[in-house]
């Protein structure tokens, strides 16, 4: 990118009068709250890497070798997504990608808590699929984000948008380790994935705008230069 140079002088609002400005923005843009929120909901459901151990000693008998595998095959998915990602820059209906790609996350995660002894390496691929169907809806998300915010609140959306982002999966490891001591393992696999299918269905009837939000739409608001 070729940015003519500025002599323009920025003066900087205070951190948390930034802040604020921030978060009000975000408040009033139901379609940027949704987005986040969905994702913040689906990985603290679903993300059950917390349980993984239990997988591996007492459902798969896989041992320290088989954890690791299924410690790396949501990286695997997620790469293979990353590095074959061109196909997303098509899709018009970035916000129901989003949706669609939450949904499959939340049904692979839910079908690898049903897994038999012997269904090992379909677990591998289930939780590449779900990784990866979240790594969509993360494209997807961003370039939503990156289109909708204004230059001047962008990094300050980004980084609200990191706490959602980084706190789902984390605060979701506690979820899933409550659920698994209060009822099972298997169980808290299982309703996790299917809570993250309810978040779709949730954010849908709460936020329509984003199955209906269309990035070619936008871009042709933006005057040509």
């Amino acid at each position: 990118m070729r940015i003519p140079r500025s002599t323009e002088v920025v003066v900087h609002a205070s951190p948390v009068r930034a802040l604020a400005d921030g978060m009000a923005f975000l408040l009033a843009r139901p379609l940027l709250l949704a987005t986040m929120s969905v994702d913040f909901f689906a990985t603290f459901f679903a993300v059950s890497r917390a349980v993984m151990p239990y997988y591996a000693d007492k459902v798969f008998g896989v041992g320290p070798e088989g954890l690791g595998l299924l410690f790396a095959a949501p990286g695997a998915g997620a790469t293979v997504i990353a590095l074959t990602s061109g196909w997303t820059g098509g899709v018009q209906r970035k916000g129901l990608g989003i949706l669609v790609s939450v949904a499959i996350f939340g049904l692979a995660i839910a079908a690898f808590g049903f897994l038999p002894p012997s269904g090992f390496l379909v677990g591998l691929l289930l939780l590449a699929i779900a990784q990866g169907a979240d790594t969509v809806s993360a494209i997807f998300r961003h370039t939503i984000l990156q289109l909708e915010t204004p230059d001047a609140l962008r990094g300050r959306l980004s980084a609200i948008n990191l706490v959602f982002v980084a706190g789902g999966p984390q605060l979701g490891q506690a979820e899933s380790g409550v659920v698994a001591a209060l009822w099972s393992p298997e169980a808290s696999v299982v309703t996790g994935g299917l809570a993250c299918v309810g978040v779709v269905f949730v954010a849908h009837a709460l936020a329509p705008q984003v199955a209906a939000y269309r990035a070619d739409a936008h871009m042709s608001q933006i005057p040509a230069a």
